[in-house]
């Protein structure tokens, strides 16, 4: 047996697809379609929970999932801001680190080492960070 917020999930579902595509197709490639339809989707949910029989339904449906959407493309720019800034400066000084320690040939090696390693870290989840060092010890 369904709930009835189970119930509208399914019978508005398309509304999340049509909102990816419409508004945010640029976007696909550089968060996933998997998360933005499954922060639509905690946007739907949000709708049917918040909804007071007034006005249209899916027009508010849509646009709490666009606002949820709207909301996770914002928040990731900023985490994606601060963790270029954080990422430039240690990486300089990782980079400032290899050359004093090493000063051999292969410095060049392991500064890419150290970039890709950054550029990796940028993409993982907290516990995938953890796990990745782990690995990597």
């Amino acid at each position: 047996m369904y709930t009835r917020t189970e119930l509208e999930i399914m019978d508005f579902e398309q509304a999340i697809h049509a909102v990816i595509n419409r508004h945010f197709k640029s976007y696909i490639n550089l968060i996933g379609y998997d998360e933005l339809y499954a922060v639509g989707l905690e946007g739907l949910w949000k709708g049917i929970e918040t909804y007071n029989d007034e006005g249209q339904k899916l027009g508010y449906y849509y646009s709490m999932i666009k606002y949820e959407i709207h909301h996770l493309i914002q928040k990731q720019a900023r985490e994606k801001e601060q963790l270029e800034k954080h990422s430039n400066a240690s990486t300089l000084a990782d980079i400032d680190e290899l050359q004093t320690i090493s000063g051999r040939a292969d410095v060049e090696e392991d500064v890419n080492l150290v970039l890709l390693v950054s550029e990796v870290e940028k993409r993982l989840t907290d516990r995938e960070k953890k796990l990745f060092n782990l690995q990597l010890q």
